[in-house]
């Protein structure tokens, strides 16, 4: 064991003297996973409510409830064939609510666009005069009516711990559909997918959204999950937490991550 560790360092130094850092792929998997971040830095708070914005098949949810098995995850899944998933998810555990609605900034009726890659499904249509990154997958087959929900009006009483949001360039509109919620602060940190490149009609710009967020109060945290096309960023996941909280997550984060590094100081 000694000698193991001692090869080790001797490895180490040689790497360093060519600046290069030995760090292990599992560690390197768990510093770019927002869930093992979020059970890191949120250790001392009591998450009860965790909104799963775009839950899809209910993976998501299912994760989140395992990280915070105190906490109610509110799963949002406007789509038929993913919210038949998500109630089986409901049936092996009963903290994932689903709900079949759409967030967005009204309560009312709309069309969902569904999409080759039923993944990329959206409020919005999809730009097919764009060369995608994922080529075709993009391209819309038929419309269907789903119904959209207000954050504001789902959640009139109640704080948000965790909201997270990916809903294929929806994720402005849902952000002003919470306008009570974000001016009482009642939400304390968003998980949202931020796209950088122009993938729907009528999408917003990432900067746009990213400075939607920071005017209402919160801070970049880190950006996980990247995704690049040919060295130019494409999309990413972005950690916000509200500035309320920017003290105590400072004191979290300063026992689970390496100083002057993205990178977990525990894998466990």
């Amino acid at each position: 064991m000694h000698f193991l560790t001692t090869l080790k360092k001797f490895i180490k130094w040689i790497l360093y003297q060519f600046k290069l850092e030995l760090v292990s792929t599992n560690l390197t998997a768990k510093s770019d996973d927002p869930f093992a971040v979020l059970s890191k830095i949120f250790i001392g708070f009591d998450v009860k409510v965790i909104v799963d914005g775009g839950a899809s098949i209910g993976s998501t949810s299912i994760r989140f409830s395992k990280v915070f098995p105190r906490s109610i995850v509110h799963s949002f899944e406007p789509y038929p064939k993913f919210f038949r998933f998500l109630m089986e998810c409901h049936k092996i555990n009963k903290h994932v609510k689903p709900y079949p609605y759409a967030l967005s900034d009204c309560d009312g009726i709309s069309r969902l666009s569904i999409n080759k890659n039923e993944g990329t499904n959206s409020l919005l249509k999809s730009d097919e005069t764009k060369d995608h990154p994922h080529n075709d997958l993009f391209y819309s087959l038929k419309t269907i009516k789903i119904v959209t929900k207000k954050l504001d009006d789902v959640f009139k009483d109640e704080a948000i711990d965790i909201l997270k949001l990916d809903l294929q360039g929806g994720e402005l509109n849902a952000l002003k559909g919470a306008t009570n919620l974000l001016a009482e602060k009642r939400i304390k940190s968003i998980l949202c997918e931020v796209m950088f490149e122009t993938t729907y009609m009528e999408q917003c710009k990432g900067t746009e959204l990213i400075s939607y967020i920071v005017n209402q109060g919160f801070y970049i945290f880190n950006f996980y999950q990247t995704h690049f096309h040919h060295g130019q960023i494409y999309q990413t996941d972005i950690l916000f937490i509200h500035n309320t909280l920017k003290e105590t997550i400072s004191q979290n984060s300063k026992h689970f991550f390496m100083p002057f590094s993205k990178y977990l100081l525990s894998i466990r």
